[in-house]
């Protein structure tokens, strides 16, 4: 068995084209697309070793907290929004009433938390290696 078709990092690391499903469609729309880095993309990697050292320093500074309060939630909450923000590295044909919503990190936080079902679909997709297979033909740039 040649590995080489199961390269997921290649791709990963180009990013490939992604069209969401909104709710109440049955098909994605073609007009609507991110390109977006994989799990096993550099980008990722680089943010979840980001985490863990955050993670890490703050059990040092709080040793013996073994509470997690209604911040500690909403700082998951707006962590693993900003995990899926960083693979995003650039959208077409995204607007909020009729005015075209322009490609930046803000903005992706913005939507992935005004818009749980994009959160959901593009981290269902991110997470999915068979999206950046060699054979799966969706490269962007």
């Amino acid at each position: 068995m040649d590995l080489k078709q199961f390269d997921t990092r290649t791709m990963a690391n180009k990013g490939v084209i992604f069209n969401p499903t909104p709710p109440g469609f049955t098909e994605p729309v073609k007009e609507v697309s991110f390109l977006v880095v994989g799990v096993d993309s550099k980008i990722f990697m680089d943010k979840a070793i980001k985490n863990a050292r955050e993670d890490m320093d703050s059990m040092k500074r709080n040793p013996k907290k073994k509470e997690i309060s209604d911040e500690d939630i909403e700082k998951a909450k707006k962590r693993r929004i900003e995990d899926i923000a960083v693979c995003i590295l650039d959208w077409s044909g995204i607007e909020e009433n009729g005015v075209k919503v322009d490609f930046s990190f803000a903005n992706a936080v913005n939507l992935l938390t005004d818009y749980p079902w994009l959160f959901e679909q593009l981290d269902m997709f991110i997470g999915d290696r068979a999206n950046f297979l060699p054979s799966a033909g969706q490269v962007g740039k």
